[in-house]
């Protein structure tokens, strides 16, 4: 099915704004939030008996990943129904929304690059301090300045910006999406897409911070 709409997304998407149901969408978006939480998760494999010292953060930003890309899904789905609305276009929400979930596709890639590039430039990183105080805010400050040695890193600056390619891969099919469902132009449909695009390029960008 992914393959279909890597291959000729103008069909897929024709074809499947005739069918109900978003369990495909949802594990679509499921696995954004794997492929960007490993990052995360990943480094109970990296950290030896340090990791006790950044659990907390660890596993809490593994969840917010997880989460993300669902409120995305609901936030492009609103940006896209409202923008197209000012050049013209409208929409049944309920079938938007179904669409717009398989845009979100190629972040699957963008999140598994983020991820792997970041696992591979800690490695060898000096290990997480111990906070001074047992508390989540003193484990967050001690676990970002250990994930932040991948930063500068050009392996990982390199993935993240690949990773910002599939995100406009992500919008060319909401573009796709747009123009079939509302009849707008083309280049009307990319234009509306832009904000949806520019969001998650804020997302992978967040990364870097």
């Amino acid at each position: 099915m992914i393959t279909r709409l890597a291959t000729n997304p103008h069909a897929f998407v024709e074809r499947q704004s005739k069918y109900p149901g978003i369990r495909t969408q949802s594990l679509i978006a499921f696995l954004v939030g794997v492929a960007f939480g490993l990052q995360h998760i990943g480094l109970t494999t990296v950290l030896g008996s340090e990791l006790e010292h950044v659990s907390g953060p660890i596993w809490v930003l593994t969840v917010v990943d997880l989460v993300v890309p669902f409120v995305l899904w609901g936030v492009v789905t609103v940006l896209i129904y409202y923008t197209a609305r000012l050049v013209g276009g409208y929409f049944q929400i309920g079938l938007l929304f179904r669409m717009v979930g398989w845009g979100f596709a190629p972040l699957i890639a963008s999140g598994f690059l983020v991820s792997l590039a970041r696992l591979y430039a800690l490695q060898g990183a000096a290990p997480p301090e111990e906070p001074s105080f047992s508390a989540f805010e003193y484990e967050y400050a001690a676990y970002q300045s250990y994930v932040d040695a991948a930063t500068n890193e050009p392996v990982f600056l390199g993935a993240t910006a690949v990773a910002a390619g599939f995100a406009l891969l992500s919008g060319y099919i909401w573009a796709i999406v747009i123009e079939h469902l509302s009849g707008l132009s083309f280049t009307r449909a990319l234009a509306v897409s832009a904000l949806p695009v520019a969001l998650c390029l804020v997302w992978i960008g967040w990364q870097l911070v």
